[in-house]
Parts: structure tokens; C-alpha cells; sequence
């Protein structure tokens, strides 16, 4: 079941980057779903340019008018 506040996301994904997670996993001693989801937040959170909000809504607005 899925926490209040949170998403699912299904991933469909290369067999060997799936090898890949596995092997990090391992050997980590965590499950693929944790790697995935530590790697997601660290690409996230270090891209400078995140859309929010405000900017989606604004790039819309201009797509609009042209």
C-alpha cells in the first residue's frame, strides 16, 4: 500500500540496467526499490533548472498565445 502523499511509479526498464540496480542492491544490502528511489531524489535534487509550478504554468500560457 502506498503512503499518504506519495506516487507510484512504474518503470519499465533495460534488462542490464535492471542487473545493474541488482548488483547495487546486493550489495548494499537494500532492496532495487531503494536504489531507485535514492537515485531518483539524487537526480532530482541536483538539477538546477527544475520546472515548478510557476514556470509550467507560465511556458503554457506563452505556448498559448502563440
Amino acid at each position: 500500500m502506498i503512503s499518504e502523499g506519495k506516487v507510484r511509479l512504474v518503470v519499465d526498464e533495460d534488462q542490464a540496467i535492471v542487473e545493474r540496480l541488482d548488483a547495487i542492491a546486493k550489495a548494499e544490502g537494500l532492496a532495487r526499490s531503494d536504489v531507485l528511489r535514492r537515485a531518483i531524489r539524487r537526480l532530482v535534487f541536483s538539477m538546477p533548472d527544475i520546472l515548478t509550478s510557476d514556470k509550467v504554468s507560465h511556458a503554457a500560457e506563452s505556448a498559448e498565445v502563440n
